[in-house]
C-alpha cells in the first residue's frame, strides 16, 4: 500500500466493503474447523484433507491447499498448547498439594496442642475443626479434579481450544 501525499493509493484503496465477504470469511473458517476435525478424528494428511475439501465443498485448489495448511498449523498449536497445558495442571498441583500437606500438619499439631492445653471454650474449638475439616476436603476435591482432566484427553483438548480461541481473539 503506497500513501501519496497523505492519500491511500492502489489496490487497498479502491476495495469497497461489501456483505458477502463477511459470508466467505465464515465459509472459509467453517472450512477450516471441518479440516481440523477430519485431521485429529481420522488422522487425514493434508494432501487428503485437501482432496476431501474440493470433494465435499466443491472449492479449487488453491483454496483448499490454503485451508489444509492452516487446519495442520493449528492442529500443531493445539496439540503443543495441550501439552503446556498439562504441564502447568501437574505443576499447580504439585505446588497446592505441597501447600496443603504444610498446612494440614500446621493444623494437626496446632489441634493437638490446643487438645493438650484445653480450648478456652466449645465454640473456638468447633470453628477450627470445621475449618480443618473444609481444608482437607477441598484439597481431596480440587486433586480429583485435576486428575479428572489430565484422564480425560478430549475434555483437555476441548478446553484448550476454547483457551486458544479466546487468546487469539478469533
Amino acid at each position: 500500500m503506497a500513501k501519496f501525499n497523505g492519500a491511500l493509493t492502489g489496490i487497498e484503496a479502491k476495495i469497497e466493503y461489501h456483505a458477502v465477504f463477511e459470508e466467505l470469511g465464515a465459509l472459509y473458517e467453517s472450512w477450516k474447523r471441518s479440516a481440523v476435525n477430519w485431521m485429529q478424528t481420522e488422522k487425514l494428511s493434508e494432501s487428503e484433507v485437501e482432496k476431501r475439501l474440493m470433494k465435499k465443498f466443491n472449492i479449487q485448489w488453491a483454496y483448499a491447499d490454503s485451508i489444509a495448511t492452516e487446519a495442520r498449523t493449528c492442529l500443531n498449536q493445539l496439540k503443543t498448547a495441550k501439552n503446556n497445558y498439562i504441564t502447568k495442571l501437574e505443576f499447580q498441583l504439585s505446588a497446592k498439594t505441597a501447600a496443603a500437606k504444610k498446612l494440614i500438619i500446621k493444623l494437626e499439631k496446632t489441634l493437638k496442642l490446643a487438645t493438650k492445653k484445653c480450648f478456652p471454650h466449645i465454640q473456638a474449638r468447633n470453628k477450627f475443626c470445621h475449618q480443618y475439616r473444609i481444608r482437607r476436603t477441598q484439597l481431596f476435591q480440587w486433586r480429583k479434579a485435576v486428575e479428572g482432566i489430565l484422564t480425560h484427553d478430549l475434555w483437555a483438548e476441548h478446553q484448550l481450544s476454547q483457551q486458544v480461541h479466546i487468546e487469539t481473539g478469533k
